[in-house]
């Protein structure tokens, strides 16, 4: 392990005040399960952390975003992130915040087949909480982002799961080449293998070229961490031309959430806009 590949590919050492972004973060969470309707703790699966919470659009039949948080497989919680809810208006949309179980308990390839399980059940069920459950709009943070860009990938795609649920992905600050990890002390509770980090890249596989990919990453990363969105978006690039790339000037690994925070802001647009084309 080198102190550069840390300070690269653990967002915590490059982002000192992290903590400042994890606090707010919970407070608007809290202020949005307070005030919105929304049915939590719905389980999709028979363990502790395979819960998910919906929030349903003013009507029925809406379009549904679904939000994968991150925290590096090992950390972080759902209840972390009902503020994603506040990205879009009630009358443009559902929205539903997957929880998953977390590492060394599980392994990465758990985690991911439990958000497949996830998606399957959301497509199977959200038309009973007024959600939509089909041409679902897909968003992802950092982990997050790589446990939904697997999905798409052809290693996985067609296991019991349709690229026709999904209308569109938006990935932000993800991590797409797994064998950084193998290299840092995050490793000693991920427990990520070679073998695993081969297969679970989503690098190393081909995406679905029907499905629509943002790629958005702070200007602020560390180098490393933005080589992760630019190489996988160049990967996707090779085989849809419906993507795109976005890098938000002056934003690091935590403050680029802030732009999914309210309505108005970046992320937020980008997320309505994908929304919105699911009724054309």
């Amino acid at each position: 392990m080198t102190n550069s590949l840390e300070y690269e590919f653990i967002p915590r050492l490059s982002v000192p005040n992290f903590e400042e972004y994890f606090q707010e973060e919970q407070n608007q969470s809290q202020k949005i399960r307070a005030s919105r309707r929304s049915v939590l703790d719905i389980p999709y699966g028979d363990t502790e952390r395979s819960k998910l919470d919906i929030f349903p659009g003013a009507s029925t039949g809406l379009p549904t975003l679904v939000f994968v948080h991150g925290g590096y497989w090992r950390s972080r919680h759902k209840d972390e992130f009902s503020f994603i809810a506040n990205a879009v208006d009630q009358a443009q949309a559902g929205v539903i915040v997957i929880g998953y179980d977390l590492c060394p308990t599980y392994t990465v390839r758990e985690i991911v087949e439990q958000i497949r399980k996830a998606l399957i059940w959301v497509a199977d069920n959200a038309d009973r909480y007024g959600c939509r459950g089909e041409g679902l709009v897909l968003c992802g943070h950092s982990a997050g982002a790589h446990l939904l860009a697997a999905q798409i990938t052809d290693f996985w795609l067609g296991r019991e799961f349709s690229r026709e649920l999904i209308s569109a992905m938006v990935l932000i600050s993800g991590i797409y080449q797994l064998d950084p990890v193998l290299q840092i002390s995050v490793n000693n509770d991920i427990r990520l293998t070679s073998d695993e980090a081969r297969e679970l890249s989503p690098m190393r596989h081909s995406p679905d070229p029907l499905i629509p990919v943002d790629i958005v990453v702070g200007d602020s990363e560390t180098q490393g961490w933005k080589a992760q969105s630019v190489d996988f978006f160049r990967l996707i690039q090779q085989h849809s031309p419906l993507s795109a790339f976005h890098l938000r000037p002056g934003l690091n690994h935590f403050s680029i959430l802030n732009e999914v925070a309210a309505p108005d802001r970046y992320i937020a647009r980008l997320l309505q806009a994908r929304l919105a084309a699911t009724d054309r």
